[in-house]
């Protein structure tokens, strides 16, 4: 995840912030537990509205994972459930 300021703020001096990686799901997820699941949606919840408040985060930027194919996949349709996740504990709306 990089933060960085909107390129048409005048103050803006264009810096990036590159942050550590948060850790989701590990590609062995079928031995999971809804509980561990549950409990990794919550952590990154956290995670992601600790960022928000600390850099003033007006939006987000997602890149979308496809197949080799150019099309969506199991991983694109992971992404978009942690964003509906995300949206209805209000984290990605106002």
């Amino acid at each position: 995840m990089s933060i960085a300021q909107h390129p048409s703020r005048n103050d803006a001096q264009h810096i990036v912030h590159d942050l550590d990686a948060i850790p989701y799901m590990p590609k062995e997820q079928n031995n999971i537990s809804k509980a561990v699941f549950k409990l990794r949606k919550e952590l990154i919840k956290v995670e992601i509205g600790r960022i928000i408040k600390d850099f003033d985060v007006a939006g987000f930027v997602v890149g979308y994972p496809l197949e080799e194919t150019g099309h969506p996949g199991a991983a694109c349709g992971r992404v978009l459930h942690l964003l509906d996740f995300l949206a209805g504990k209000c984290l990605l709306s106002n």
